[in-house]
């Protein structure tokens, strides 16, 4: 089975941070230039994004189709700054600070783009936004065991000390460890569910959405524990 995109379920996650909280997940203190590099990286993707919409409606774009669009101008984005990526590692003077760089970049910037460029808000509401006829109950049987499983897993990260001191990248990062094992197991429970539709984009994005939703009004308090110490 093809992996769920954990880009949007880290989105639709990020985002939630974001209103509840009232921040945005900010870059690790330890890497100095890290939070202005991200604006920089954001300013930019945002410009690329409002010279394509004058070539092809936001608006009107297909969830596939304008999800296929944010990721690739991000990435594209990204690699253009690659020197200026490797220059502000060079200067922090912290051991992998480059790998730590290109590890957290995306899920930042992706961040940073959606609170603050309407063009990505606009496309990102259109994937994000994807949504079916009300989920069968064998639907929302699976919504429902993941989502509570999700929770568990997130509050025994906490409840081990695995969150504390831990900036949101770092938190996030750490959650993806667990939705993976989660993914993994849950694989076949898709499929049976969905069919060979369980492996299409649109199912994917389709369960990334509703599993958030459905652990925002199950576990709030300990979804907010992604914030991290960028919160404080």
């Amino acid at each position: 089975m093809k992996s769920l995109s954990f880009c949007s379920f880290l989105l639709s996650f990020s985002w939630c941070i974001t209103c509840y909280a009232g921040t945005s997940p900010t870059a690790p203190d330890s890497i100095s230039g890290q939070t202005q590099l991200i604006k920089q990286i954001a300013a930019e993707a945002c410009q690329q994004m409002a010279a394509d919409k004058q070539q092809d409606s936001f608006a009107t774009m297909r969830p596939p189709q304008a999800q296929d669009t944010f990721e690739k101008i991000l990435l594209a984005t990204i690699k253009r700054r690659e020197s200026t990526i490797r220059q502000v590692a060079r200067r922090s003077n912290v051991p992998g600070a480059y790998e730590q760089l290109l590890g957290s970049l995306a899920t930042l910037v992706s961040v940073q783009l959606v609170r603050t460029c309407p063009d990505a808000t606009m496309l990102y509401g259109r994937f994000a936004g994807a949504r079916s006829a009300e989920p069968t109950p064998a639907e929302q049987a699976l919504i429902q065991e993941w989502g509570d499983e999700l929770c568990q897993r997130l509050a025994a990260l906490q409840k081990t000390g695995r969150l504390q001191g831990k900036t949101s990248a770092e938190c996030l990062e750490l959650f993806h460890q667990e939705y993976t094992a989660s993914l993994t197991k849950r694989g076949p429970q898709i499929m049976q569910v969905y069919g060979s539709d369980g492996n299409s984009q649109m199912v994917v994005d389709l369960l990334s959405n509703r599993i958030t939703q459905y652990m925002q009004q199950h576990c709030l308090q300990t979804l907010l524990l992604l914030r991290g110490t960028d919160a404080k």
